[in-house]
């Protein structure tokens, strides 16, 4: 009889995670492939639909996925000749610009941002109780990667200078309500970067 191989409950939990996202980066590919664009250029559209409302600058989006300038320089470039993107430059300083999206852009921002509907579609197969557990534990675990700097842009609760908490018990004194854990957000536009936290945006 074969032995099972003795692995850490972390070790196994670290390769399931990287299994969830090998299924992403497929799908991403799949759809960028129909879209005729590669996964960055995907996510920079997906992202401008979800935050029109921003200053999207070139520096700013960097941060955003953790790549170089250059690179997202690169991506937006090619999003401005397909004319998915637009660039809207600074009066007072021409050398700067916001990006947005096209009418065109928007449309195909729609189709990318679809996706992940097999992933949506496995996570809202789960059980209530599961689904909030999951979403406890992920977003503890994306906390800790964020104070940990690799991941440097967070717009979460758990990092928010309006967060108060005693481990237990979570109050939002925007919104002036107590929360509970699947009431935190991932990516809000109110948020405010706590005291000792990696900044936010520029």
């Amino acid at each position: 009889m074969k032995r099972m191989a003795d692995t850490s409950v972390d070790e196994k939990i670290v390769e399931a995670l990287e299994r969830i996202s090998q299924a992403v980066r497929v799908l991403a590919w799949k759809a960028g492939t129909v879209l005729q664009l590669n996964p960055i250029q995907m996510q920079i559209l997906v992202f401008l639909l979800k935050h029109e409302h921003v200053n999207n600058k070139i520096t700013s989006l960097a941060k955003e996925f953790n790549i170089s300038k250059a690179s997202i320089s690169d991506s937006v470039n090619a999003l401005e000749q397909k004319e998915l993107i637009c660039k809207k430059y600074m009066i007072e300083d021409v050398r700067n610009f916001n990006v947005h999206l096209t009418a065109k852009g928007r449309n195909v921002a729609d189709e990318a941002a679809l996706y992940t509907r097999d992933l949506s579609a496995s996570i809202a197969s789960l059980p209530a109780n599961d689904k909030g557990q999951l979403f406890s534990v992920v977003g503890k675990i994306i906390f800790d990667l964020h104070t940990r700097g690799v991941i440097p842009v967070q717009r979460m609760c758990r990092a928010c200078k309006y967060l108060e908490t005693d481990g237990e018990k979570h109050y939002c004194r925007l919104l002036e309500r107590a929360l509970n854990t699947d009431q935190f957000q991932i990516d809000c536009c109110d948020h405010e970067v706590a005291t000792g936290l990696i900044n936010d945006r520029d």
